[in-house]
């Protein structure tokens, strides 16, 4: 198999006079600097991802619990990014994910090594100008394995009633209005699409692993959706599943380590004591096995020196 495309970046650039900017200035009035400090945080979770995370009622789950804050306060510190620009406000509402302009553009900035840089093209909020400017820029289809679905119901509380229209927003247009009124009568997509050639047996069981791994290890990204796919054909939902469980248990919370151990499990057996594969994985003598085979050649090396010294002690009675 190929290896992953990284999409992801290490480190992210931050502009050394950001706290004078006025959204961030506004950011910090409504929201303290509890809120700026989210903002920052939801920056390097986006920039880790690529250029968007999304962000459904699972997200703000688990980020309030890795954020350490509560989901009301972190829905508003959203609310108002959302509101004056900081994220934009039609990529949220279309699709449930949060990006913006700038974050897209400083994204291309980092990623300026990359021999090619793929942008999702329904995602994409960069002008025709900047990407006819960079070559490496690669608009594709998005593939069913990103979240892509009208938010009907928004995790997010818009605290701001009356968003600040000046410079900070633009005001919005009648037009504007229409066209954001026809998507609210879209009908709801899944969270994922169904699979080309899979039986829905096999769709449901990959929702249901998908959304286990969203839960547990962090929001999924498009290639660990592909890797999940992967481990499917091979193992039942439920394997998977475990190998996710033991991956948090030991506290490690990537997809590499559950791809470890889906592919140790492949290439030497399922390794819990006391269970039968589900017929996908070769079976082979487990850890506890393998204690009792020492065990056994320990006893037998103790018994045949036991007999050792008692045919030499009776050999030798005598001599005294």
């Amino acid at each position: 198999m190929a290896r992953p495309k990284k999409t992801g970046l290490e480190y992210f650039p931050i502009d050394v006079d950001i706290a004078s900017d006025e959204k961030i200035e506004y950011l910090e009035g409504e929201t303290g600097i509890e809120g700026f400090g989210i903002y920052i945080k939801l920056l390097a979770a986006i920039y880790r991802n690529g250029y968007f995370i999304p962000f459904t009622k699972t997200q703000l789950s688990i980020y309030s619990r890795r954020f350490f804050v509560d989901k009301n306060t972190l829905s508003a510190v959203v609310s108002v990014c959302r509101n004056i620009g900081l994220f934009d406000e039609d990529m949220f509402s279309k699709f449930n994910i949060l990006t913006s302009h700038g974050i897209q553009t400083r994204y291309l900035l980092a990623s300026e090594r990359r021999q090619a840089v793929d942008i999702i093209q329904e995602f994409c909020l960069l002008d025709a100008e900047e990407i006819a400017k960079n070559k490496k820029i690669r608009l594709i289809s998005a593939p069913k394995s990103v979240i892509a679905y009208k938010n009907t119901s928004s995790p997010v509380v818009n605290v701001d009633n009356n968003p600040v229209q000046s410079e900070l927003q633009p005001a919005k247009t009648p037009q504007s209005k229409v066209k954001e009124s026809n998507i609210s009568t879209t009908t709801t997509t899944p969270l994922y699409s169904p699979i080309e050639g899979k039986e829905p047996m096999m769709d449901e069981e990959l929702g249901r692993v998908v959304q286990n791994f969203s839960d547990n290890i962090h929001p999924i990204t498009p290639m660990e959706f592909e890797s999940l796919q992967e481990a499917l054909e091979v193992f039942s939902a439920d394997r998977v599943i475990e190998a996710i469980s033991r991956a948090v248990d030991r506290n490690k919370r990537s997809m590499g380590y559950v791809r470890g151990i889906l592919k140790s499990w492949k290439e030497e057996g399922y390794d819990n004591p006391g269970e039968v594969g589900n017929g996908k994985e070769p079976e082979r003598s487990n850890g506890n096995g393998r204690r009792l085979q020492s065990n056994a050649r320990r006893n037998k090396k103790q018994s045949t020196a036991e007999a050792e010294r008692a045919k030499w002690a009776n050999e030798t009675s005598g001599w005294d």
